[in-house]
């Protein structure tokens, strides 16, 4: 993704943070050999009535993370590198094949309001 593409996304991150995320995201899953399916921002950036808020990312892959945790860990630290510090929550889920009927329920839950940020609709 060009750093200056334009988003037509009503979220509240500029196009540039976007690009970023999409790219060191992308980047990291592939190293992790982990099937990337989307890139979903939620939570308080997605509403444009509220302030700060850390960035909800909800990283959707085709299968059952092979391991989450160290997945996360090299996100978080790229995408700190790439944006500065910043609260980042990280959840690395499939919606094909949750862990446990609680996170069924809350990507279901987070599905009605999620922004995609990745793949982006045309």
């Amino acid at each position: 993704v060009p750093l200056g593409s334009r988003y037509s996304l009503n979220v509240r991150l500029t196009s540039v943070e976007v690009a970023s995320i999409i790219e060191v995201i992308q980047r990291q899953a592939s190293a992790f050999k982990e099937p990337l399916v989307a890139i979903h921002l939620f939570g308080s950036r997605v509403d444009d009535h509220r302030k700060g808020g850390d960035i909800d990312l909800w990283i959707e892959t085709s299968e059952k993370p092979k391991d989450a945790r160290l997945l996360a860990r090299g996100i978080r630290l790229a995408l700190e590198d790439a944006l500065g510090e910043q609260k980042f929550d990280l959840l690395i889920a499939s919606l094909q094949h949750p862990e446990t009927p609680a996170q069924e329920a809350f990507l279901n839950h987070i599905s009605e309001t999620r922004v995609t940020l990745w793949p982006k609709k045309t």
